[in-house]
């Protein structure tokens, strides 16, 4: 049956390939972003107040990789809360009839209990990621209060490190995988060392950006109320996959450097995955050697080794 869809921070990468689904589907979509309207200081305006979505997904957040969520904690506190806030108003007021998919984050885990979606709400996150990840937090309460007030509907995913073609490349900073793509397409290019942060033994669990797509669709249609993590099952050291990438690029190993003294955070994070098996046994799930495949054939055609953060580059 064919659905019209709303997509909060539709130009996002995971967003845009969400897009493409849906519309593939059938489906209509309409997709916004910070362009559009910001959800930082007002709620979603005019028209999308009186047209009536089926599904509406909130990806729009306030972060970026690195160091950023340690850096402007204090920024990142107030701008999620109010477009989170801003957001589950306009659900409640305009779109009470639809289905409000979220997207939480790993950050919010306290790895010292678990990865299982029932721990998501105990202990404390890494104080690094600590204001981002109380905001996410505080997004599936308040989820929760208005289904329980008023008889919505929600999804809560909960995403590991999404990888795939298609990235954005808008200044802002580079997340692990691609960042360490970058610098191996300039040591074959200029002959460098490959500097990575840590000391490689910190690990890392990748998800296909398009297998994901697809199982938050599913998912839209069958879980309801509940937190689903997204997640591969299986993590990588960081060491593992650069040798990958090395072989793949006919890189010398001996080119491998890392910088323990640089921060990495947390030493290693695999989602529990057992409450998705149940739901979507079946589901597609692409083989990390193809997904770094397509992201070296993506990244060439980007250039990506010229690619420079830029610290001051605005988040959507």
């Amino acid at each position: 049956m064919t659905m019209r869809a709303l997509l909060i921070g539709g130009n996002g990468f995971l967003g845009k390939q969400l897009g493409t689904n849906l519309r593939a589907q059938g489906h209509e979509v309409v997709s916004t972003s910070s362009q559009d309207f910001d959800l930082r200081h007002e709620t979603v305006p005019g028209p999308l107040q009186s047209t009536k979505f089926s599904l509406v997904m909130l990806l729009a957040a306030w972060t970026q990789a690195g160091t950023f969520c340690d850096t402007r904690r204090g920024e990142q506190w107030l701008i999620n809360q109010a477009i989170n806030t801003n957001a589950l108003r306009f659900w409640h007021e305009y779109q009470p009839q639809a289905k409000l998919v979220a997207f939480g984050t790993s950050a919010a885990y306290d790895d010292r209990i678990g990865f299982q979606e029932d721990s998501y709400l105990q202990g404390m996150p890494h104080d690094k990621y600590a204001a981002y990840a109380w905001s996410k937090r505080s997004l599936l309460v308040g989820l929760e209060s208005l289904a329980k007030q008023f008889g919505h509907s929600y999804l809560y995913l909960v995403p590991s490190t999404l990888a795939g073609p298609g990235y954005r490349l808008d200044g802002r900073q580079l997340h692990f995988i691609y960042d360490m793509v970058r610098k191996c397409l300039r040591s074959q290019a200029e002959a460098g060392d490959v500097v990575l942060w840590g000391d490689g033994q910190q690990r890392r669990e990748l998800v296909d950006v398009r297998d994901a797509a697809e199982w938050i669709l599913e998912l839209a249609g069958t879980a309801c109320n509940q937190v689903v993590n997204l997640g591969a099952g299986k993590d990588y050291s960081i060491r593992e996959l650069a040798a990958k990438i090395f072989q793949a690029l006919d890189l010398p190993m001996s080119r491998l450097k890392f910088d323990e003294a640089a921060f990495v955070g947390a030493k290693a994070k695999v989602l529990d995955t057992r409450r998705l098996d149940s739901i979507l046994p079946r589901r597609r799930k692409t083989s990390i050697d193809l997904t770094l495949e397509s992201i070296l054939a993506w990244a060439r055609q980007n250039d990506l080794a010229q690619y420079v953060a830029d610290a001051n580059a605005p988040v959507p």
